[in-house]
């Protein structure tokens, strides 16, 4: 059976699930796993097992969301590894059961007395214990730019094409966009929106992203691993340039039309 790795941020205390078939997790005391905190709601999130033995995490509607790997999901189908987040309280779903150094670990789950074998009675405080210390990390940092949009589509099972039919943004940009292939992104009079556009779509800050996203090109340029010449969009600014064209064009017949039928008109005044 997987294991869930819990540590309260606040109180700095841990404990260790064995996960069985259901893990409820909220603020209402009828839940698996209760969090006390005004930021869960009554019925936060729940853990189930599916039939083919995977675990599946899903967002019960709950106010302030759960975060998976740093993005926000409403489901996910849980691997060795995977962290998500319920406001201040972090979850780590391991395969095998965590050892934590000077600390003997004891599983914090077990079945009920009526052995219904489906719920996973955990017991409210006895099984938190105090993280021991250990030396301080630098954090990883959060991903940003193409990666963390492609992130959170795949996080909210949303395909690329489903996006870019939803955003009205054409694939080519959208995969560009998530690639991170700058040099074959529009100019940025329709970069910009498009970031902003897709970020929200997406249920993020638009402006935050597509800042950071800018950023993140500019600092290639001054690397020198981006010419700084201005981007090429296959797309959109071509498309304007023929239609620009074409609208010229049209201007010229015009005038050239309205030439013929004067020079016309005065000809045949001068035979009268």
């Amino acid at each position: 059976m997987p294991y869930l790795f819990v540590i309260d941020g606040i109180k700095n205390e841990y404990r260790i699930l064995e996960l069985k078939e259901i893990l409820n997790i909220g603020r209402d005391a009828v839940n698996d796993l209760v969090l006390d905190s005004p930021d869960v709601s009554r019925l936060h999130g729940s853990i189930l097992r599916e039939e083919d033995g995977a675990f599946v995490l899903v967002d019960q509607n709950s106010t302030n969301g759960i975060e998976v790997n740093g993005c926000r999901a409403t489901q996910h189908r849980l691997q060795h590894g995977d962290t998500f987040s319920i406001s201040t309280f972090s979850f780590t779903y391991l395969n095998t059961k965590p050892r934590l150094p000077g600390v003997e670990v004891e599983t914090a789950a077990y079945l009920t007395p009526e052995d219904t074998d489906a719920t996973v009675f955990l017991d409210r405080e006895a099984f938190w214990k105090k993280l021991p210390q250990t030396e301080k990390t630098e954090p990883e940092n959060p991903p940003q730019g193409g990666k963390l949009l492609r992130m959170v589509r795949q996080n909210n099972n949303i395909s690329i094409r489903e996006a870019s039919s939803r955003t009205r943004i054409s694939l080519t940009n959208l995969k560009a966009i998530e690639a991170e292939d700058f040099a074959n992104l529009p100019i940025d009079t329709f970069l910009r929106p498009y970031l902003v556009t897709y970020a929200e779509f997406l249920g993020l800050d638009g402006s935050k992203v597509a800042r950071e996203y800018l950023q993140k090109r500019d600092q290639q340029i001054a690397n020198g691993k981006l010419s700084p010449r201005k981007n090429v969009s296959t797309g959109s600014v071509i498309s304007m340039e023929r239609g620009s064209f074409l609208s010229r064009l049209r201007v010229t017949l015009v005038f050239f039309l309205a030439f013929v039928a004067g020079f016309l008109l005065f000809s045949f005044q001068l035979h009268l």
